[in-house]
């Protein structure tokens, strides 16, 4: 029985006569295997008791008793029917008693605030001293406002546990007394505080959570917070948010009357509708994590997912030597040479298909689902390289931080030789193609790096005469879903089945590339003899259609473009909740 913090004799089924021929100790502790003996108090006129009385200590405690008769026999201890369990201390076996954790300290929230994001359902983590386990979910309940709800997860932590509970955005506004209006508005850091009650098989606990809200709770992200056991470079890899922008609606920021739009794009201007908040590697894929990726090829032969259903190669693609840099096929020992050279350089010379399946292969590894990671669409990359610095009339992202770009080693432009590799993200960042990130950092590579493979689906000669293409390619999530059905074998349309097969979209100019550069005027810059190139470089708004599998017209050649071509990954929206779930 429970007086205070003492404990002290509850309810025993013992004759008066007999207790007075009992002998033995109660054995107390925090570990069962070296447990202290208290002795039984003597029975007398003014002492019934059978056990002496114990002090409640913070943490573990384990009572066993040891008893015998008058005679030295032992006395069987029964709970109900059945015989006590025994714990062993020492060379005894004791019969157990209780074993229990004991704290008053409330449960504490993980982390200074909860912080909410408009519209989205909120997670909320409580780490307890108290050593909860998943058999307790149901039981382990938090109230606030007028509703409650169940732990949906019960982790064990450094010292007790870990419990997460996830709430609908709304009912969490009622209980703070919030009216949501606008994700903007949520950007002014509204705070609040909540009164909530943790309901669990130790008791109630009364709680003031704090909170305040905030435009995104979305961070850059490593890899290898995500899954353990990465590759050294792959576990790097930073992916940065780029947020959904006002209204869902990313406006082209190549305007309609821009000189020499057919340089920058093959199509119409088109605004992008239904845009989400998405995720963009920080810089292009490297030599390094390109190896690291290569080399978990094994085992992966058999999983269809992982190839394209449009790859000519099929299961074959996923040999080490289909992976290879097209420019190096005939000497993967070279290839492997250079990438220990250079190992922060980017990744050039590899098809559509090789940059898909390496892709899917890394989402694999992530967590075991190949649709968290893809090629990235061309208006994420504009929304990566516009969101977040002053547009103006800039025609690229590192434009659009001032009047030009800044100065380019055009004298000092890397040999475009297909065997050398990509720049790297220092070499870009001392170049002026770095747009900085809200998130902290920057994006580099987004004009001048390589050439990128993107999702975007081709469009033909004249667009204003096709319906499906600009359609899809008007809203984000359509875009993205249809490019990724057509690859998992989902026919297209009979008029674009041959195109769609055949073609896909690299954006951006190779780093040293002097064709596509463009004046203030829109005319091609022939004078590369300046410190600043103007604004009107194309960079990432720049868009090629390019034959998947890098074939160039002449028969065994590889298209030049392609040899300058790399990619970068994006997280799908499976991403994007999973890093809003941690």
């Amino acid at each position: 029985a429970v007086a205070g913090d003492t404990l002290r004799d509850g309810a025993f089924r013992v004759d008066g006569e007999l207790m007075r021929c009992l002998r033995g100790a109660l054995w107390v502790g925090s570990d069962p295997g070296q447990l202290t003996a208290l002795p039984l108090p003597e029975q007398g006129p003014n002492n019934t008791s059978l056990l002496p009385p114990v002090r409640v200590n913070t943490g573990r405690n384990v009572l066993a008793l040891e008893l015998r008769d008058v005679l030295g026999r032992p006395v069987q201890v029964l709970f109900g029917d059945a015989p006590a369990a025994i714990v062993r201390s020492g060379e005894r076996d004791l019969a157990l008693l209780a074993d229990f954790h004991h704290d008053t300290a409330p449960p504490q929230l993980v982390g200074e605030e909860l912080r909410v994001e408009f519209e989205q359902p909120v997670r909320l983590r409580l780490r307890s001293s108290l050593p909860f386990v998943d058999a307790d979910r149901p039981s382990l309940r938090l109230a606030l406002g007028t509703g409650e709800w169940a732990a949906t997860s019960v982790r064990q932590a450094e010292s007790g546990t870990e419990l997460e509970f996830a709430f609908p955005f709304r009912a969490l506004m009622e209980a703070a007394g919030l009216e949501p209006k606008s994700r903007d508005a949520f950007a002014a850091g509204v705070t609040a505080s909540i009164d909530a009650t943790l309901r669990s098989p130790a008791g109630q606990a009364s709680l003031k959570l704090p909170l305040r809200t905030a435009r995104t709770t979305l961070r850059v992200v490593r890899l290898g917070e995500l899954a353990a056991g990465l590759p050294p470079a792959l576990s790097a890899i930073e992916l940065v948010p780029v947020l959904a922008p006002g209204a869902g609606v990313f406006p082209d920021p190549v305007p309609a009357d821009a000189a020499g739009r057919a340089l920058f794009r093959p199509q119409p201007r088109l605004d992008v509708r239904n845009f989400p908040d998405v995720f963009v590697q920080r810089n292009e894929f490297t030599l390094a994590q390109y190896v690291e990726l290569v080399s978990l090829l094994k085992g992966a032969a058999d999983d269809a997912s992982l190839w394209h259903a449009d790859d000519p190669l099929g299961a074959a693609r996923l040999q080490r030597d289909s992976m290879i840099p097209l420019s190096w096929r005939k000497d993967p020992a070279g290839f492997a040479a250079l990438a220990a050279q250079q190992p922060d350089a980017a990744v050039r010379g590899l098809d559509f298909f090789q940059a898909y399946s390496a892709i899917r292969l890394l989402a694999k590894q992530l967590g075991g689902d190949p649709e968290l990671l893809r090629l990235p669409l061309g208006c994420e990359l504009e929304l990566a390289a516009f969101g977040a610095v002053r547009r103006g009339d800039a025609r690229n992202g590192a434009a659009a931080q001032g009047p030009g770009v800044a100065a380019m080693p055009w004298r000092e432009a890397m040999d475009l030789d297909a065997q050398k590799p990509g720049p790297s993200a220092q070499q870009l960042t001392v170049a002026g193609d770095a747009v900085p990130s809200p998130f902290g950092g920057s994006f580099t590579g987004l004009d001048f790096g390589c050439r990128e493979w993107v999702l975007d689906l081709p469009w033909g000669a004249d667009p204003r005469v096709e319906f499906a293409l600009p359609e899809w390619s008007s809203d984000h999530g359509t875009l993205a879903a249809r490019a990724l059905q057509f690859a998992h074998g989902a026919p297209p349309p009979a008029n674009l089945q041959a195109r769609l097969r055949t073609f896909g979209v690299v954006r951006g100019l190779p780093f040293g590339a002097s064709t596509g550069l463009l004046d203030g005027q829109g005319a091609p810059l022939r004078n590369l003899d300046v410190a600043r190139l103007p604004a009107s470089v194309p960079g990432v708004v720049r868009s090629e259609q390019v034959r998947r599998d890098g074939r160039d017209l002449a028969p065994g050649a590889v298209d030049p473009r392609v040899l300058q071509t790399g990619f970068r990954i994006a997280g799908s929206q499976g991403f994007v909740q999973r890093v809003r779930g941690t």
